[in-house]
């Protein structure tokens, strides 16, 4: 599905979701949307979602549709080849507002 444009009311910020991993979410929440969809296949990651274009000035909610950190993530998604030191003391770049 790519970048979608975002319906939702949980966050009024955001402007999109963009969901590479596709599959089932362990957690179930009871106000989460995709625990309507029943029969999920197993998490997997996409990779033809890795080439979509997320276009510019665009606020999106990444892993809208299942936690991206959960216990049944394949592990080939939680540790990438590659690994990244983000150190910043301005905080307020994480800021939805800047």
């Amino acid at each position: 599905m790519a970048l979608n444009k975002s319906t939702g009311n949980m966050y009024a910020f955001v402007s999109h979701t963009y969901n590479p991993l596709k599959g089932e979410c362990e957690h179930s929440c009871a106000y989460c949307f995709m625990r309507r969809k029943l029969l999920l296949p197993p998490l997997r990651l996409e990779l033809k979602e890795l080439k979509v274009n997320l276009g510019e000035g665009n606020f999106i909610f990444v892993g809208s549709s299942t936690d991206e950190w959960a216990a049944n993530v394949p592990s080939e998604c939680v540790h990438p080849s590659r690994r990244i030191l983000v150190v910043t003391h301005d905080t307020t770049l994480l800021s939805p507002s800047r």
